[in-house]
């Protein structure tokens, strides 16, 4: 029988003892789903496999993809939730995947706006708010407002891999024929503009209390507890008061690291 979703993830080197520290926290705190990773050294309590040498590590992270396509759909799960190496569970989630995916076949947070008259920054990832917002009606999408993503948890649905890797892709190469390199973290936060019914779903205040990115450091050099805490949005600077259950522990590296050694 095909499972609903399972966690994945990716890791190598020092990361690999940044992932065990995520896959520990993942079951004190009770997950029961399976949590897959594909990892350099041995993983314990989750589903390890080595990982696959003809996919490159590439700098820009679009081996993400080539997993997704290569790896996890030969799996029996509906949804396939992907989640980066330095995230900590500080509680259960509690999550209810339809409800989160509403229809749509992707997900990922849609943080902050980059068209808006609270924008402050000028850029995301060195491409100019305009260029981005029309290389985004360009190709297909129709919300007025666009936003910025983090890359390190998205979901997909297993009928859509090998279309978000096609998506991703081209809209990688429309980029880049312009003159913009980026790493596949603005391609998936187009495939969360394109393809959601209602693109207000995808917003990060909507989830304060399930996942979070700390990249400003509250945690830093620490590891995350369960609080309440100001996060800041990253193209407006806005602040949100969030208590997520999942942290991207962005600047928790050496402690995580510190935790499973």
């Amino acid at each position: 029988m095909k499972k609903k979703f399972c966690y994945w993830s990716i890791s190598w080197g020092d990361y690999d003892h940044i992932c065990q520290s995520l896959v520990d926290s993942a079951i004190g705190v009770g997950i029961e789903e399976d949590f897959i990773v594909f990892s350099e050294k041995p993983i314990k309590n989750c589903i390890n496999h080595r990982l696959d040498d003809s996919i490159e590590l590439d700098r820009l992270q679009f081996f993400k993809f080539e997993y997704l396509k290569k790896q996890l759909s030969k799996l029996d799960y509906e949804y396939f939730i992907f989640i980066d190496a330095d995230h900590f569970f500080v509680r259960h989630p509690h999550m209810d995947i339809d409800k989160i995916m509403n229809g749509s076949p992707w997900h990922s947070f849609l943080e902050s706006p980059v068209n808006s008259h609270r924008t402050k920054r000028q850029d995301w990832w060195g491409i100019p708010n305009n260029t981005l917002c029309s290389a985004m009606y360009q190709n297909g999408v129709q919300s007025a407002e666009i936003r910025n993503t983090n890359g390190g948890f998205w979901i997909c649905h297993r009928n859509f891999i090998n279309r978000a890797s096609e998506l991703a892709y081209e809209f990688h190469n429309h980029l880049k024929a312009r003159g913009y390199t980026v790493p596949e973290e603005v391609s998936i936060g187009y495939l969360s503009h394109l393809m959601s019914p209602d693109v207000t779903d995808r917003y990060l205040e909507k989830y304060v209390n399930y996942w979070a990115s700390d990249w400003v450091g509250t945690f830093r050099d620490k590891l995350p507890y369960d609080h309440q805490w100001d996060y800041t949005s990253y193209m407006t600077y806005e602040k949100l008061t969030v208590q997520p259950a999942i942290v991207h522990a962005m600047r928790s590296k050496t402690a995580l690291i510190n935790k499973s050694k």
